[in-house]
């Protein structure tokens, strides 16, 4: 401001000077258009002085609104993200529809369980695949009524429910979606479990019944009540092995966090060799373990029964004067063990299925076991993210691969 007024009056001198100097040789009409010459260069000067303040204001004023307009903008997208936290970490897809029929909100789970189209159109007509579920969601906005029916979508079992409801006078569909495919193969899997248990527990317990009866009778001499004793006491052995198996099973199919510990590979199968050592013996059967002591975090119980139940299989199922060969080897940074027999091997057409619950091949089921012992096996391998692989030749070995 002091610098505009001090070029006013450097102007106004300027001027004042003129007039003075040029009053005895011109005329005053020369005067009068110099002193307007020089009232418009002075007016001049003060419109670009405040035109450039107008100007600055208004563009500070623009940025600050701008500004504005972009945190706002971030706002509402981490609410919305937060929104989609939420929703997602519910396991439910979610879908909010107007009256006009365009989508006010959808998450991903509601993308990925419905398979909807991804354009730029906003209706649910356009983005919704299945002709049903549009016609749910019409049927809801018309009796405005909560709406539940399951699809079959993508090979997954879905629930939809459709929920009416007003907001401010206008009308909305509110869509939840459970994907039930794992809730359903877990029902499946406990009745076939239950099923298979029942089946595999009532035969040993009818025997165990009628040995008793016959000792209890006092039909059988005491001779041959010693040998049903025997008998009885195998039985129950068995059915002692099945339910620890099955319990085992159970406790694997939940997965929760648990503390884990330090487990040398190497150390537990030596143990697992000792124990299984008058099996061994039984077969003349040599085992040659070869490879470091490898370090691995792990429930050390878990570790156990992965190799007890491999490697009594190998026994079980290999000739007599057999080899069994295991190595121990570095696989990035994983651990890998290898189990090789010599025995009767597996028919390529069984291998897919050797892992499932209760299943033997028909040619060892006469072999004492539970059924159990590579279902166990595969649920510890995925449980420490691991894999299994199986090669096979009939009547000449098999070979175990674990990397875990």
């Amino acid at each position: 401001m002091k610098k505009l007024l001090l070029i006013i009056n450097f102007l106004v001198l300027i001027l004042s000077l003129i007039i003075y100097a040029f009053t005895d040789l011109v005329d005053l009409t020369m005067l009068l258009v110099l002193f307007i010459l020089g009232l418009e260069l002075i007016f001049f000067l003060i419109y670009k002085y405040y035109g450039n303040i107008f100007n600055e204001k208004n563009e500070l004023e623009k940025n600050e609104f701008e500004k504005q307009i972009r945190l706002i903008k971030n706002e509402l997208d981490k609410k919305n993200n937060q929104l989609n936290l939420i929703s997602n970490f519910t396991g439910q897809g979610l879908i909010l529809i107007y009256k006009n029929g365009n989508l006010g909100y959808l998450n991903e789970l509601a993308i990925t369980f419905l398979d909807l189209v991804i354009n730029e159109d906003l209706t649910y007509y356009s983005k919704i695949r299945d002709i049903k579920i549009k016609e749910q969601i019409e049927k809801t906005f018309k009796e405005q009524k909560m709406i539940k029916n399951e699809y079959m979508i993508n090979h997954k079992h879905l629930e939809v429910k459709t929920f009416p409801y007003v907001l401010d006078e206008d009308e909305h569909v509110l869509i939840l979606i459970d994907n039930l495919t794992e809730k359903i193969q877990l029902q499946h899997m406990k009745r076939d479990f239950f099923s298979f248990a029942g089946h595999e527990l009532k035969t040993p317990i009818t025997v165990l019944k009628g040995y008793a009866e016959l000792i209890n009778s006092e039909i059988v001499n005491e001779d041959e009540a010693k040998k049903l004793s025997g008998k009885m006491i195998e039985l129950t052995d068995y059915m002692t092995l099945f339910v620890d198996d099955m319990l085992m099973l159970s406790r694997l199919e939940v997965f929760f966090d648990e503390p884990l510990e330090d487990v040398y590979v190497k150390t537990i199968i030596l143990d697992v060799i000792d124990n299984l050592y008058d099996l061994l013996t039984s077969k003349n059967i040599e085992i040659n373990l070869t490879g470091d002591d490898y370090l691995i975090k792990a429930d050390e119980r878990d570790i156990y029964k992965l190799f007890r139940n491999l490697i009594e299989n190998a026994i079980k199922y290999n000739k007599e004067n057999g080899l069994i060969s295991i190595n121990i080897s570095k696989h990035i940074n994983k651990t890998k063990i290898e189990i090789k027999d010599t025995g009767k091997g597996i028919p390529y057409t069984e291998i897919d299925r050797i892992f499932e619950r209760f299943y033997r091949i028909n040619e060892t089921r006469k072999t004492p076991g539970t059924g159990l012992g590579l279902a166990i096996v595969k649920h510890i391998v995925n449980k420490y993210s691991g894999t299994i692989q199986v090669e096979s030749k009939e009547d000449l070995y098999s070979i175990f691969t674990v990397i875990i």
